[in-house]
């Protein structure tokens, strides 16, 4: 699972729009699922998050 979500956190990075949604999108859902995390995998996920936000895209935008 780790490797995982280090993939998702690299993707969530991508200059991809398509990759960055998606990335967005299964970290949003591990986190609904509940999956535990350390401080440090949180910290980098809500850091993805708040990029996120400053997205000109309104489709990554909203999925924060």
């Amino acid at each position: 699972m780790r490797s995982s979500v280090e993939e998702l956190l690299k993707d969530a990075d991508s200059y991809d729009n398509d990759k960055k949604f998606m990335a967005a999108s299964d970290l949003c859902q591990e986190l609904v699922k509940g999956t535990q995390f350390d401080n440090t995998t949180l910290e980098k996920i809500c850091n993805v998050f708040i990029k996120h936000l400053d997205e000109p895209t309104s489709d990554i935008k909203g999925n924060t």
